[in-house]
């Protein structure tokens, strides 16, 4: 069976021999349906490591999921494209969230560079900075950027919580850590 043979009908009895755990069977669905599989994943994801990933996620699904088909809603082929693309958004999502956090704690680099050496003296004099610094945020911006750090909520449940839009509350601890380095940088 190859993947422009395989028809609608095939595939659905390779999806029900699935069912009943015939790994026969999966790999054939498997070699019939790779190939356009991947293309969507790569289409979406653009790296091929990472669609290569989505791609073996895709058929761990498709494996356990597989009673879940209904031949009255769609082509086999169709049921699988859309648990494909579900899974590289999924994985995009995943990594958006991961860089954010990245870039939201590197948008304070130099307040390790000012506790380097610190003595009790010192450690006085950051915490002022560091209270005078925040005093010049908004409140949004403070109670975000501190239940985010402190409490570690995602963006979701801070606009949850807030009752504004994600992309506001992200908007909001973005300019609050800019502003924050940069009145530290002032004082440094």
């Amino acid at each position: 069976m190859t993947e422009q043979l395989t028809t609608a009908d095939e595939l659905g009895k390779l999806l029900e021999r699935c069912v009943r755990q015939d790994q026969v069977a999966f790999k054939a669905l498997y070699d019939c349906t790779s190939r356009r599989l991947y293309a969507t994943l790569f289409n979406i994801l653009r790296i091929e490591a990472v669609a290569e990933e989505a791609l073996q996620e895709t058929y761990v699904k498709v494996w356990n999921k597989a009673s879940e088909y209904k031949s009255e809603l769609g082509q086999p082929i169709t049921w699988m494209t859309s648990i494909a693309r579900y899974q590289a958004l999924d994985m995009l999502r995943k990594r958006r969230i991961r860089e954010d956090r990245e870039t939201e704690w590197e948008a304070i680099p130099s307040l390790d560079t000012m506790m380097t050496q610190p003595d009790p003296s010192q450690m006085a004099e950051y915490q002022d900075i560091l209270e005078q610094c925040f005093g010049r945020l908004s409140e949004s911006q403070r109670q975000c950027i501190l239940r985010a750090f402190l409490e570690g909520l995602t963006h979701d449940e801070l606009s949850e919580s807030t009752k504004s839009p994600v992309g506001t509350v992200k908007s909001w601890i973005r300019r609050g850590l800019v502003s924050l380095k940069e009145c530290i940088n002032e004082h440094a």
